[in-house]
């Protein structure tokens, strides 16, 4: 059976739908190849390590992890986008552009991670990013730490700025386009977020994050317009929560049973 290639990417509400869709996929024991950008980068270490449970793994693991914690807007600064925007326009004030500090994460990821490279996890996944300085897309090579490709991964605004690492500033693909931008190879890309719709905004912050928002929305639409995409067709129900990962679930399971044979 060949492989099916995934393309996997938002920035943090689509990560109980993304593991929704891939955990039916290992379910039906079907070999994936992941293609994965932003807050989907986590996947291969839990993945290579827990197999059919790595989404009840690395849910323990944010939950024990204080940045992350954050990160996953636990914290009231962080209860919605909008407030994400708002708050932030307060701290640039304050000539503070960023809410968390890389050192921190860094630390925070080393002792849990450890000097684990890109090739102990397997090769059946890339993680993308973009060097904004040469602009052009980084992928993570084997001998790479995993920690650098998840710090490159986090570096989403207004949470983190870019991520300084062998002379290239690099952000997520996800941060510009919801998914990797290179999908040209991918059977399938699954998004939560292509699914989102922010309020009417109702101030300049508000006004400027709805307007990055659609951009990001805008090239997702473009470049996956011949692609199978999984995603909810509405959000009726929390984008981290049970729901959310097992409509998911239900919903690659169709996809598997019309496509394919298992």
């Amino acid at each position: 059976m060949e492989k099916i290639k995934i393309a996997s990417g938002d920035f943090k509400y689509g990560l109980y739908w993304n593991s929704g869709v891939i955990t039916e996929f290992i379910n039906y024991d079907i070999p994936i190849f992941l293609r994965l950008s932003g807050i989907s980068s986590l996947y291969p270490f839990f993945i290579s390590k827990y197999k059919n449970n790595f989404f009840g793994k690395m849910i323990e693991f944010i939950n024990n992890s204080k940045i992350l914690n954050r990160y996953f807007f636990k914290d009231r600064i962080y209860e919605n986008l909008y407030n994400q925007a708002i708050t932030l326009w307060k701290l640039n004030r304050k000539k503070q552009f960023e809410f968390e500090s890389h050192k921190e994460l860094e630390k925070e990821l080393k002792n849990y991670f450890g000097n684990i490279k890109i090739k102990d996890l397997g090769d059946n996944f890339e993680i993308e990013s973009y060097d904004i300085l040469k602009k052009e897309i980084y992928y993570f090579k084997p001998e790479d730490l995993y920690v650098d490709a998840l710090l490159a991964s986090f570096s989403s605004p207004p949470f983190f700025k870019y991520y300084e690492f062998e002379e290239k500033y690099l952000i997520p693909t996800a941060e510009i386009s919801l998914c990797p931008l290179n999908i040209e190879d991918i059977d399938i890309i699954t998004s939560l977020e292509c699914s989102l719709k922010l309020p009417t905004p109702k101030n300049g912050a508000e006004i400027l994050l709805f307007s990055f928002f659609l951009r990001k929305k805008k090239l997702f639409d473009i470049i996956t317009k011949d692609k199978e995409v999984l995603s909810p067709l509405k959000i009726s129900f929390e984008s981290l929560s049970g729901a959310s990962y097992n409509n998911a679930k239900k919903l690659a399971q169709m996809w598997i049973n019309k496509k394919m044979e298992v």
